[in-house]
C-alpha cells in the first residue's frame, strides 16, 4: 500500500512490481547459488568438489557465491575468508552477534584456510599468501 499512498502508484502495479516481481526475482537468485555457483568460477579451497566460488552470485545474493569456501568450511558462519567483501549476510550475523541474538559463532582460523589452499586448491587465490607459501604451492603441483 506504501506505493499507492506516497507516490499514486495503482494497487495492481504495487502488486505485481513490488510484490511478484520482486519474489520471483529473488527465488531466480536463490538458485543461481545452487546452479552458477556449482558450475562457474574459480576453486582456490579444493578442486576436486564441484562447488566454485562465483563473484558474480556472491554480489547478487549477498555473499553465498563463495560456495567452494562454503563446501570446505560449512561450519565458518561467514562462508568466505574475504571478510565483508559482497557478504551482507556476514554483516547481518556479526550485528546479530552484536545485540546478543547471535552467538557461538566458530571461524576458520588463517592457517587452517592458507593449508587447505595448498593442499587441495587450485591456486587462484594465491597471491594473498606470501611468497614462500607460493613456492611451496608450486613444488607441490
Amino acid at each position: 500500500m506504501i506505493p499507492v499512498w506516497c507516490w499514486g502508484e495503482t494497487v495492481w502495479n504495487s502488486f505485481f512490481i513490488a510484490g511478484m516481481a520482486r519474489y520471483c526475482l529473488f527465488l531466480n537468485l536463490t538458485w543461481l547459488v545452487n546452479s552458477a555457483a556449482h558450475k562457474y568460477g574459480n576453486q582456490p579451497y579444493d578442486k576436486y568438489i564441484e562447488a566454485k566460488e562465483n563473484a558474480f552470485v556472491a554480489f547478487y545474493c549477498h555473499g553465498e557465491g563463495w560456495h567452494n569456501y562454503h563446501h570446505v568450511f560449512p561450519w565458518d558462519y561467514s562462508s568466505s575468508e574475504l571478510g565483508y567483501t559482497f557478504n551482507l549476510t556476514k554483516v547481518f550475523i556479526d550485528f546479530m552477534a552484536l545485540i546478543g541474538q547471535a552467538y557461538d559463532l566458530q571461524s576458520a582460523q588463517p592457517e587452517m584456510v592458507k593449508s587447505r589452499k595448498l593442499k587441495t586448491g587450485d591456486g587462484t587465490r594465491l597471491k594473498q599468501m606470501g611468497e614462500h607459501e607460493q613456492q611451496l604451492f608450486c613444488a607441490q603441483s
